[in-house]
């Protein structure tokens, strides 16, 4: 199964938002689960995680999220859950395992009806017995593990089949300008390997990464990053760079600039994704969409692509 880690931000949620439908075909629900970490309880938040609920499609809510200015309040994102959620059971409570303290959360979820908990561990725990608070209270359904900053043995201390690898895959750079066309980097091949390795799934940060940043400024270059499949089935990711870089002016005139490479290449390639097809209409009706939805295609491409692949 694929858990997208998703942080909230408007065209992240988006993203999850209009692949719904797609979820519901072919059994794709049982395929994914995304992770959501609140940025803010805003409407698309608030119409992703219905949008979710209403295809019956598995998915966590991070009750302490580590990112936003200021952070979301567990008490808030709960009184979120509690109004939004009743009667929908079928999603976790997410949980990031930072340090041993802060179990007084755990208090303000004894009204809710959820499919146990999802902790993500990003640190190793020096006493397992920590975890027993969340154990004593519901079932711990997903073990997300960030196997660089834990180490492999670190995953051992859980039942194989609770075990979710979260890889950050995405070769970020601080500025658009400084993507490479030429370099076609290599992503994943968790998809091929984890239900053999006897793992529950897999989780990535998309074509975002880890980093995070709450700004919303205007780029010198506008960058495409559109994941791809190569012959042997891997992911790979590339980049389309605009050319005038040198100053933040002609926002629109950039990003032609950059679909003008990109068309090119996936009628080339062959490749036919909900997303990519949305981008073909943009460049025949000669529409510039906006940067932000720019972002949501590249990681709609990004899902569909992993859903085809793990069928």
């Amino acid at each position: 199964m694929y858990f997208p880690f998703i942080r909230g931000k408007q065209y992240d949620l988006l993203a999850i938002r209009d692949l719904c439908p797609l979820f519901s075909l072919n059994g794709n629900k049982n395929l994914i689960s995304p992770i959501i970490e609140p940025v803010n309880l805003s409407s698309t938040f608030d119409s992703t995680i219905l949008g979710l609920a209403a295809s019956d499609v598995n998915f966590s809510i991070i009750i302490n999220p580590k990112v936003g200015k200021p952070r979301v309040k567990p008490q808030d994102i709960i009184a979120r859950i509690k109004e939004k959620l009743t009667g929908f059971t079928n999603y976790q409570i997410g949980y990031i395992i930072e340090n041993e303290g802060g179990l007084e959360i755990l208090n303000l979820l004894e009204d809710l009806d959820y499919n146990g908990f999802t902790l993500i561990h990003k640190t190793v725990l020096s006493n397992m017995d920590y975890l027993n608070a969340f154990s004593e209270m519901n079932s711990i359904r997903y073990n997300v593990v960030d196997l660089i900053k834990t180490g492999m043995r670190y995953s051992r201390n859980f039942e194989r089949d609770s075990v979710v690898s979260l890889s950050d895959i995405f070769p970020s750079q601080k500025r658009n300008v400084d993507y490479s066309e030429s370099d076609n980097n290599f992503l994943t091949e968790e998809h091929l390997f984890y239900s053999e390795e006897g793992l529950a799934g897999f989780s990535d940060y998309l074509t975002i990464g880890e980093p995070y940043s709450d700004g919303g400024f205007l780029p010198y270059a506008v960058a495409i990053h559109i994941s791809y499949p190569e012959t042997d089935n891997k992911i790979w990711v590339k980049h389309f760079v605009s050319n005038s870089n040198e100053d933040y002016e002609d926002t629109a005139g950039k990003y032609q600039e950059a679909m003008e490479k990109l068309i090119p290449w996936i009628d080339e390639k062959g490749l036919r994704t909900k997303a990519l097809d949305q981008l073909r209409e943009f460049y025949q009706r000669n529409h510039f969409p906006g940067l932000g939805s720019l972002k949501k295609m590249s990681i709609m491409n990004h899902i569909e692509l992993v859903l085809d692949l793990i069928k």
